[in-house]
């Protein structure tokens, strides 16, 4: 289980059969609550989660055998966007274990608890979609 704040709720990634996440509302977490359905394709639970000004971000590690690391994004409010598959061809990522955002870029921060350890950065290029860099740290 992982957690993250955002001015509105408190946002927690859960390790569950039906829900990927649940955020409670900051000024009454006990009584106001509301359940994130895992989306379709996402088979791992996610290990670490960011809260940004504008996203929400889940990451799955991609530890179970043939699976590969992905980040779903989602909305503040728990919608589904998209997922990003971090398995492109010479940089394939496994064993992912934080995510973080840099403030003034936008851009993602991955860790990896692989040997060596990887630092993951992912950024929006032109059109919407997403890419990243992959800088081993030795």
């Amino acid at each position: 289980m992982a957690m993250a704040v955002g001015s509105t709720y408190l946002y927690v990634a859960l390790d569950d059969e039906t829900n990927i996440g649940c955020l409670y509302a900051k000024a009454t977490p006990l009584t106001s609550s509301s359940e994130i359905p895992i989306p379709s394709g996402i088979t791992e639970s996610p290990v670490a989660i960011c809260a940004t000004s504008s996203d929400l971000w889940f990451l799955t590690p991609g530890s179970v055998s043939g699976d590969k690391a992905k980040v779903i994004k989602m909305t503040l409010s728990g919608g589904f966007v998209e997922t990003i598959h971090l398995n492109v061809t010479g940089k394939v990522i496994i064993d992912a274990i934080s995510i973080t955002e840099d403030e003034a870029s936008g851009d993602l921060y991955i860790g990896t608890n692989t040997s060596p350890a990887n630092l993951v950065r992912i950024y929006e290029t032109t059109g919407g979609s997403y890419d990243y860099d992959v800088t081993p740290l030795a």
